[in-house]
């Protein structure tokens, strides 16, 4: 079979990436379409790619705006898997939007519904300072409503939904009315793993927070729990962190910023953290995944895919209001009693997010029903 990869772009390296790569050290020969890549990113994680881009290629870098979200679907339209038996979309708003022939097979690994046009709609406009009212309110809203309009007609063009967790399963059938399978991401368990550090790292008193410094990812609620508990939080990730700067200098609170961390510093930070700290509602969570392979018990927001992931009093604790006060009481209960699992306990829950098990479960799906339904 000849088999391509699609991805929304290839303008960060995250969650959403790292299934591309494995979705691409699966099937080598395949290209990997998409509508902008960043020539850095492509440098270092997918080197010897056949990576295909759009016409947005050439000047996407001066259009990063809330224009250039209304020029993606066209782009991922115009892109030609003419020849393709098989096409593996990795969508997380806008690749299971691309046309295939009648005789290609569309398989959509999704990452989630588009949140920010769906079930963020409200926050997204909020952070981005859209809700004030006016010309400039009617024209955000107006132009959401379109992408939701694009986004519902393009999901018919899936032949076959795979979600990433029950909570996205959820998503697509809420907002496409589509079943899907799910396929959990896979986390390298192999490398985060205590027994390769070389030394044993001395677990600390501290959390740890790793995670993009966006509004969704509630850092700032985490800054102010781990203040009144008095325990110490360190903080990594990319984004802007002033007003997180801010908020702890104004608190006097006993907070390190790390920045964005390298695989190897991150592997170490979460082998010498006390928990490891999640308080967003995510579709999947790798982060999380990735504390518990090296034994850190997790404290996360329960709800979204932190549910499938954390195992209440044994791997982690899951607090039930996403507030200062519900991760304060939490953040409270691990200090008093801990969890109940060991590190090696913790661990072993991992191995359910294996590389291997992602590669059968894809390699099942995409051999055992080549032909188009």
């Amino acid at each position: 079979m000849k088999i391509a990869l699609a991805h929304d772009f290839l303008r960060v390296y995250g969650g959403a990436e790292r299934v591309l790569k494995e979705l691409h050290e699966l099937y080598p020969d395949a290209p990997i379409f998409t509508t902008v890549a960043d020539e850095a990113l492509v440098r270092e994680h997918f080197p010897k790619a056949d990576i295909r881009t759009s016409y947005l290629q050439t000047s996407w870098r001066k259009k990063i705006n809330q224009l250039f979200l209304l020029a993606i679907p066209a782009a991922i339209e115009s892109l030609d898997f003419t020849g393709f038996d098989v096409v593996i979309s990795s969508s997380g708003a806008f690749a299971h939007g691309i046309i295939t022939s009648p005789d290609t097979r569309h398989i959509s690994y999704c990452h989630s519904p588009m949140r920010y046009a769906w079930d963020w709609h409200a926050e997204f406009m909020r952070e981005k300072n859209l809700d004030k009212g006016g010309l400039k309110t009617f024209l955000a809203n107006e132009k959401m409503s379109k992408l939701r309009f694009w986004d519902a007609v393009s999901a018919k063009r899936v032949d076959t939904w795979v979600a990433n967790s029950k909570t996205v399963a959820a998503r697509i059938q809420q907002y496409y009315r589509q079943p899907s399978i799910v396929i959990n991401p896979p986390v390298d368990t192999q490398y985060f793993n205590p027994a390769k550090l070389g030394e044993p790292v001395k677990r600390g008193i501290h959390m740890l927070s790793i995670s993009r410094l966006g509004e969704s990812k509630k850092v700032d609620q985490m800054i102010e729990a781990c203040h009144q508990a008095g325990v110490p939080l360190r903080i990594a990730g990319q984004g802007s962190d002033h007003k997180l700067r801010a908020q702890a200098q104004a608190l006097k609170a006993d907070v390190t910023f790390l920045g964005p961390i390298s695989e190897e510093v991150k592997r170490r930070e979460l082998a010498s953290a006390a928990a490891f700290l999640f308080a967003a509602e995510d579709d999947f969570g790798i982060a999380p995944v990735e504390a518990m392979a090296m034994g850190t018990p997790v404290i996360a927001f329960g709800k979204g895919g932190a549910t499938e992931t954390v195992v209440q009093e044994l791997t982690g604790i899951l607090y039930p209001e996403q507030t200062v006060e519900s991760l304060l009481m939490a953040i409270r209960m691990f200090k008093e009693k801990g969890v109940k699992g060991t590190e090696e306990t913790i661990r072993q829950r991992t191995e359910l997010f294996s590389p291997e098990k992602f590669r059968t479960a894809i390699e099942q799906l995409v051999h055992g029903n080549a032909r188009k339904r």
